[in-house]
């Protein structure tokens, strides 16, 4: 079996290190740690490998520290054009970063229009999407995307996840809640006839539940995201709900962007790679010693890791942010080589068992 490790890439580390710890124009959050860390960044960074030195990244900062800090003083000017995005706050209070207008694209709207084309997406239909429409990126996603479909604007159902997350599961208000969205989502599909959808699994299910057979078997796409897809409750969506349909999901997470299939997963595999250098994703051993000792640790194909991602962009250093989720690692270079691709992916991600304090935010 193959050993799951970094892809091969040309990312050039020490640049990117040298932007956010250069003394004049680094970003104040790295500068600010540089003389806690028991190494010299500019000195010792020199590949992905390295990174691990950093250790896991504190996930708190990213909730307490301004989301100016991170980027590198000498992009300070251009931050009126960036774009903000905020985590759903799932784990605690939510985190808040920038991308620049090219990384927003890198990270969330290119991936999805190359895979798009690759599966054969319906252009130039009208859009219905069940998410949050702000501040997290989800929400600015949808415009750019409908725009080079050849799309009108897309139609919107609002739903705010940090108010769900207050309701009691199974509570009689949180079930209203979603009535509440479905209900909005089923008026715009009888009247405007939305044949692309775009929402999270619960929410899309209960929808496709209450749309009649014509309707859903007028359904062209459905794209999947903000929380975690079983292949179960995927093979109802492609078989029972929206048969005609073409299937798309996405796993990633508000701060650093979103890893797409590459074409339809397995009958038992929802299978996931990262498509460019600056998201890396890689899986670390589960067991019981620290976080530390298992950022050290390698995961073989089929086997099973913890998620760490990491951003490594130059406006925004995020190495090793260890995810609330598990998954099996994959090496598939067939499935993703024709997309160019890194071929070492994950295959169905899903909340770690309880006993490991998990970190992060889905997509």
């Amino acid at each position: 079996m193959n050993e799951v490790s970094h892809p091969k890439v040309e990312l050039d580390i020490e640049a990117l290190i040298r932007d956010h710890f250069d003394p004049d124009w680094g970003s104040p959050y790295w500068l600010s740690r540089a003389s806690s860390l028991s190494f010299d960044p500019l000195e010792d960074v020199h590949s992905l490998t390295d990174l691990i030195r950093f250790g896991p990244f504190p996930e708190e900062d990213l909730r307490t520290h301004p989301a100016s800090s991170f980027v590198p003083a000498k992009f300070h000017a251009m931050i009126p054009e960036f774009i903000y995005s905020e985590t759903g706050g799932t784990t605690g209070k939510a985190k808040g970063v920038y991308f620049s207008p090219s990384e927003f694209r890198a990270g969330f709207v290119d991936p999805f229009l190359k895979v798009c084309d690759e599966i054969g997406w319906p252009r130039g239909e009208k859009w219905l999407f069940l998410g949050p429409t702000g501040p997290h990126i989800i929400g600015r996603v949808l415009g750019p995307i409908c725009r080079e479909m050849d799309s009108p604007p897309p139609f919107r159902v609002d739903f705010d996840p940090r108010w769900s997350l207050r309701l009691t599961d199974r509570s009689t208000a949180k079930a209203r809640y979603l009535e509440h969205i479905v209900e909005q989502g089923l008026h715009l599909i009888d009247k405007e006839g939305p044949r692309v959808l775009f929402g999270s699994p619960n929410v899309l299910q209960k929808l496709g539940e209450g749309m009649p057979e014509s309707s859903r078997s007028a359904i062209l796409a459905v794209h999947y995201g903000g929380t975690a897809l079983s292949p179960e409750l995927y093979r109802v969506f492609r078989e029972e709900l929206f048969p005609e349909a073409i299937h798309l999901s996405g796993y990633g997470n508000s701060l650093v962007g979103v890893a797409f299939e590459a074409g339809v997963s397995p009958e038992d595999r929802l299978v996931y790679f990262p498509s460019s250098d600056r998201h890396q994703i890689r899986l670390i051993p589960l067991g019981e010693e620290s976080l530390e000792e298992r950022l050290r640790g390698q995961v073989i194909e089929g086997e099973t890791g913890q998620v760490v991602v990491s951003r490594l962009d130059s406006t925004l250093f995020i190495p090793n942010l260890v995810e609330r989720d598990m998954a099996g690692s994959v090496y598939a270079p067939d499935a993703s080589g024709r997309l160019d691709w890194s071929p070492f992916g994950i295959y169905n991600p899903r909340p770690i068992s309880e006993g490991i304090s998990p970190q992060g935010a889905l997509y």
